[in-house]
């Protein structure tokens, strides 16, 4: 069976699988149809009934997402709000989970980044964390 002759059922079940390994949102789940064959009116049908059967909550994706970022990849706010508001996702969800933020492990890694960078400038370390997506406020909050 080629990808476009895929079924709306046999899609949804294989995205179904896809959902309950990890977090996905709705722009990923779309761009996975559109790359298996399917239409833009197929994708929406099939992520209302994912969002009905709780396979895609966009709170949940959210939540999940800004943990992972301050947790393992060590970004800031200002770049993870960046990157959900890509995902075009809602601004409520992408609001609480900034502020779900755990302030010890962000600032923890604020410094660590900061610490790291030691041999720059003060300029360069600055244009660093900047990239790194901390605000000016959250950089001046710290001593290095």
């Amino acid at each position: 069976m080629e990808k476009n002759d895929l079924l709306p059922a046999a899609l949804l079940n294989k995205l179904e699988a896809y959902c309950a390994r990890g977090e996905h949102c709705p722009s990923q789940i779309r761009r996975k149809i559109i790359l298996e064959g399917g239409s833009e009116e197929m994708a929406e049908q099939i992520i209302e009934q994912l969002k009905k059967e709780g396979f895609i909550n966009t709170t949940r994706f959210c939540q999940a997402y800004v943990h992972d970022k301050v947790l393992y990849q060590t970004w800031g706010r200002f770049k993870i709000r960046m990157m959900l508001q890509a995902l075009e996702l809602p601004e409520k969800d992408i609001a609480d989970a900034i502020l779900a933020i755990d302030l010890n492990q962000y600032n923890k890694n604020l410094t660590k980044l900061a610490e790291a960078q030691r041999a720059k400038t003060r300029e360069q370390k600055i244009r660093y964390l900047l990239q790194r997506g901390f605000t000016y406020e959250d950089i001046n909050s710290i001593e290095f």
